[in-house]
């Protein structure tokens, strides 16, 4: 590049509040972001990292979900421009419901953001692809992942202050997402110590969600661990990712077991999840592992049919798309 460098004066300024804005979020770094991606056309990662931390209340942003909005739309639409795929992927799961569908009451707005963002970070994020910063340079997408989590407003800090109902449950929930991207961090700062830290924190919580007795069930509920087991059973599917050398029993057949208890707890991101790859080329180990976690068939028409079911619940609970993948396996079983 150099001297010779035909990268356009637009895209560099770009890039370079970008990582400005990351490095240092705040409302001096937001309107320099803006500028620059007006200037921009198919510039959408500073667009993606407003609209959420409008959502998620995150870096002393305020929780506006209708600023959010407005930047989700200018992302999406410089995304076309740019022809991301990835960035049509992420939303794809974003924009779904992830509320918990056995619950009797709803999750704070905020709280479901969280959980919407980090399942499509955790689907859509690797450890070793680059699809924020794909060109080469001194930062990795962790460096996108970690600010956005890390500073989600969770309480007041100071001997007078009192956290709110709220951002104690908003606590509850960002955790086990936290500890994926912190353990992301450090497994590239090779601060091992760390990453087993934060792995052992999402399988305790994982485990508590077996645990539960029923009678147990509207008290737990209201502080979840759902999407512990979500995350803890996905790091086994992708081999272990930050936490590969803190999983003791690294197995695909472990990883589906807690997704499948993930969903059955009501977790809707992983029923769609699971209701996705019963229609891919991952089926027979979704109804091998159904025949496992429910001590059952694995004959897909009994999967399906198990699928249907708690998909029916979820929907009821407000969840709408639960509904099309519902018809989707009722048209496969004809």
């Amino acid at each position: 590049m150099g001297l010779f460098s035909k990268e356009p004066a637009e895209k560099k300024v770009y890039n370079k509040a970008l990582v400005a804005m990351l490095s240092k979020p705040n409302e001096k770094t937001f309107a320099a972001m803006e500028a620059a991606s007006m200037n921009w056309p198919s510039g959408w990662q500073g667009y993606l990292f407003m609209g959420l931390c409008y959502d998620l209340a995150s870096c002393k942003m305020p929780f506006a979900p209708d600023k959010a909005d407005i930047c989700h739309s200018k992302a999406k639409e410089a995304g076309k421009k740019a022809g991301c795929k990835w960035l049509d992927n992420f939303y794809g799961t974003f924009d779904e419901a992830a509320g918990n569908f056995r619950m009797k009451e709803d999750y704070y707005p905020r709280v479901e953001y969280i959980r919407k963002a980090g399942v499509a970070m955790l689907q859509w994020y690797r450890l070793d692809q680059n699809h924020i910063f794909p060109e080469k340079g001194s930062k990795d997408d962790v460096d996108f992942w970690y600010p956005l989590f890390m500073g989600i407003d969770t309480g007041l800090s100071g001997f007078f202050k009192k956290s709110t109902d709220e951002q104690n449950e908003c606590l509850l929930h960002e955790s086990c997402f936290s500890s994926y991207v912190t353990a992301c961090l450090s497994y590239r700062s090779s601060m091992r110590d760390d990453v087993v830290k934060m792995g052992n924190s999402i399988i305790d919580d994982a485990n508590k969600l077996s645990k539960k007795h029923e009678a147990e069930a509207d008290a737990f509920y209201s502080r979840t661990r759902d999407t512990a087991a979500f995350v803890n059973g996905y790091a086994h599917l992708i081999g272990g990712g930050p936490f590969v050398d803190v999983l003791p029993d690294l197995s695909r057949k472990k990883g589906w077991n807690l997704i499948w208890m993930s969903a059955d707890k009501g977790c809707m991101s992983a029923l769609h999840f699971l209701a996705d790859l019963f229609n891919s080329d991952c089926r027979q180990e979704v109804c091998d592992s159904h025949a496992y976690f429910y001590r059952s068939s694995s004959d897909p028409q009994a999967v399906a049919h198990q699928l249907i079911d708690l998909l029916e619940l979820s929907a009821k609970k407000g969840d709408p798309g639960a509904l099309h993948r519902a018809k989707a396996l009722a048209d496969d079983r004809r």
